[in-house]
């Protein structure tokens, strides 16, 4: 876990299912917790985490700052976005 953390970079090799093995990354909030991750899977004997990675911190880096940009307008919306809609 402290290798996970220091790194912004979680393995799966075959871990959670046999066959399986994943890349993930979390997408960072505004006061640098995780708030949700981004993952991408493929089957063990063709795929390469490593291989993904860097364009997977990219994205997570780019959710994050659309995050925080839409939290920082949420103010202004004419409804309550944090709370479902009652349809």
């Amino acid at each position: 876990m402290r290798r996970i953390r220091q790194d912004g970079i979680a393995y799966d090799r075959q871990e959670a299912a046999p066959g399986l093995t994943c890349v993930a990354v979390p997408i960072m909030g505004a006061t640098g917790r995780p708030v949700a991750a981004l993952s991408v899977a493929g089957a063990h004997h063709r795929f390469e985490p490593s291989r993904y990675a860097p364009a997977l911190r990219r994205v997570a880096f780019e959710a994050a700052r659309a995050l925080t940009a839409a939290k920082g307008r949420q103010a202004a919306a004419p409804y309550d976005v944090s709370r479902p809609s009652a349809a």
